[in-house]
């Protein structure tokens, strides 16, 4: 060789990044350097086995099939093909060798790596896999661990996980899903890193891109098992779709909602352009339009004030309905609808909720596109540590039994919430209890977020031993860490929504109190529950909650009439069923 060749790398075995790939990255020579037996440009490294000078992985390999007997007509049809880097048509691209890697669309030489894998060979390839949501949707690829897959059996039985057949496995730790680094670093600085049997599961589902109906109770860590994969997906996208919203997280109060974008910007800390909109009644609409300028890749919002700012939603991929019951099931259906029609037809859909009913389901599966359904527990458990009291209470005498439950210290053990129907009755029972004593407020859907952020302040440093909250603003309310007791004074329409409110009370073992003059011990954790005949249209599924629980049913509806008579109507109704 020549003078060059002791001061430059072997290229045949070398397995460094360092080595250049493409000859369009090489320079051309200079002086009397050696030159590129293939392309004439600076022959930087040695190609030993055929002793000759090359300056590129890619020169190396066309050499090579020069030489090879079976690949000479191919190398010869190479040279009408230009030296490009990333042709604007595949036609201009030459075709792979044996051994290289292909664009995935169109199988020629792949030269531009998209999504951590994919590769592909000119613009208008790219621009047709962007157009591809399907193809979009599975990158990047997770490979998981056959160990994974042998003990995922066995494991679900254990941990009492009832998963769809076309399910990934349970993961072990969140790096099994190839996290970001710095997003790993957010989790670890955050604590996050185990992992709850829910989050093993469900996390692996949304990071393999399937759609997902996660059923699971209050405290199984629901809000991470899709919010660590929905960012880790989005990081990974957003190198092809700058300034362009990815994910949208949709969730029917703007507590909860304001919750999740601090949850999410913690995770995001310290990620470059990685960044969140709060789109929420009770703030400014000019400032959360201005926001949403930003090269938003993340957006948090309630569907009244989402629908009512219209983003541009047709690039987004995924879209989380936090509390699938109430935005699917409940009052928001029909915004939830318009807000889902502002997405491409083929996107991500996650579904999270306390409880799967079939009314759910035939709602989700509107919206859902071939989904894996997760259950974790059962369809109607509440919080474990939770004990539920059923009290037949005429609704002439709710305000005095409420008033004698209060002042006996033995049953009642505050801070506690009591949940009505609506505004009217929630100012009435305060009036009540204020005049009799008993220090208590009242938050309802009118309440501004700044006068609701007063008041929790307040109940939190121990002002009010009684919050009186209507169910629609449940999530920010319930969720609070110190709640020892739930009273449900106006019992909600439906089962579901009972048992969704009664699972946000749970508190799990061992947590201190943070509050100075509530530190009661768990086992005052108590949902006591009013219950009448203006009730009697649950009243069947409202026994058979009770019983699947072992919860005492008062003799009253027991025996009641309206009760037997549904018995009676399911029967005759299964019996038509059957022929």
């Amino acid at each position: 060789m020549n003078m060059f060749s002791s001061k430059k790398q072997k290229i045949d075995n070398n397995l460094d990044d360092t080595i250049i790939e493409l000859a369009i990255d090489q320079r051309q020579p200079k002086g009397d350097e050696p030159k590129c037996i293939i392309c004439g440009r600076y022959g930087e490294y040695i190609c030993d086995t055929y002793d000759v000078d090359i300056c590129s992985k890619e020169c190396k390999q066309l050499y090579s099939s020069k030489k090879n007997s079976n690949s000479k007509v191919l190398f010869d049809q190479l040279k009408q093909y230009p030296i490009v880097r990333f042709p604007e048509n595949s036609s201009a691209q030459r075709p792979a060798l044996p051994g290289e890697e292909k664009c995935l669309l169109c199988k020629k030489f792949g030269t531009k790596q998209v999504f951590g894998s994919a590769k592909l060979c000119s613009k208008d390839c790219l621009e047709d896999f962007l157009k591809d949501n399907d193809r979009l949707l599975k990158y990047p690829p997770i490979t998981f661990s056959s160990r994974l897959y042998h003990q995922s059996t066995d494991r679900r039985k254990e941990l009492q996980i009832t998963v769809s057949s076309n399910s990934p496995p349970l993961i072990e730790k969140f790096s099994d899903i190839n996290l970001d680094a710095d997003l790993f670093k957010n989790i670890e600085k955050n604590r996050l890193c185990s992992i709850t049997p829910f989050q093993s599961q469900a996390s692996a589902i949304i990071a393999e891109g399937s759609d997902l109906v996660g059923c699971g109770e209050k405290g199984t860590g629901k809000t991470m098992a899709y919010l660590i994969p929905l960012i880790n997906r989005v990081i990974t996208w957003r190198t092809e779709f700058q300034d362009k919203v990815l994910a949208l997280i949709v969730t029917a109060t703007r507590e909860t909602a304001t919750q999740l974008e601090q949850k999410c910007k913690r995770l995001c800390e310290g990620i470059p352009n990685m960044r969140t909109a709060l789109i929420i009644g009770g703030i400014s609409e000019t400032t959360q339009q201005y926001r949403l300028k930003s090269a938003i890749q993340i957006i948090i919002a309630t569907p009244g004030r989402l629908l009512k700012l219209n983003p541009d939603l047709r690039q987004c991929l995924m879209v989380v309905l936090h509390d699938g019951f109430t935005l699917l099931d409940g009052t928001f259906m029909e915004e939830t609808k318009s807000v889902l029609r502002l997405l491409p037809p083929r996107h991500q859909t996650i579904i999270m909720c306390p409880t799967l009913i079939p009314s759910l389901e035939e709602h989700a599966q509107q919206v859902l596109f071939f989904p894996v359904r997760l259950i974790v527990g059962g369809r109607y458990r509440t919080a474990a540590l939770l004990r539920q009291i059923v009290i037949w209470v005429e609704n002439n005498n709710k305000k005095k039994r409420l008033l004698s439950l209060c002042n006996d210290a033995r049953l009642f053990v505050p801070p506690a919430i009591v949940y009505v129907e609506g505004r009217l009755g929630g100012l009435c029972l305060a009036d009540y209890l204020l005049s009799k004593g008993i220090l208590c407020t009242v938050i309802h859907a009118q309440t501004t977020p700044e006068q609701e952020e007063l008041l929790l302040d307040e109940f939190f440093a121990g002002k009010y031993t009684i919050v009186i909250a209507t169910w629609q603003i449940r999530s920010g309310i319930s969720s609070l860490p110190f709640v020892s007791q739930v009273i449900f004074f106006d019992l909600p329409p439906t089962v579901h929504e009972f048992v969704n409110l009664a699972s946000r009370a749970f508190i799990s073992q061992g947590e201190v109190l943070p509050c100075a003059n509530f530190h009661r011990v768990k086992q005052h954790h108590v949902a006591y529950v009013f219950i009448n005949n203006s009730d009697r249209a649950i009243f069947a599924d409202f026994y058979d909650y009770c019983v699947s629980n072992d919860i005492q049913i008062p003799i009253q509806l027991a025996h009641s009439k309206h009760l037997a008579f549904e018995k009676q109507n399911r029967k005759i109704n299964a019996s038509r069923s059957v022929r």
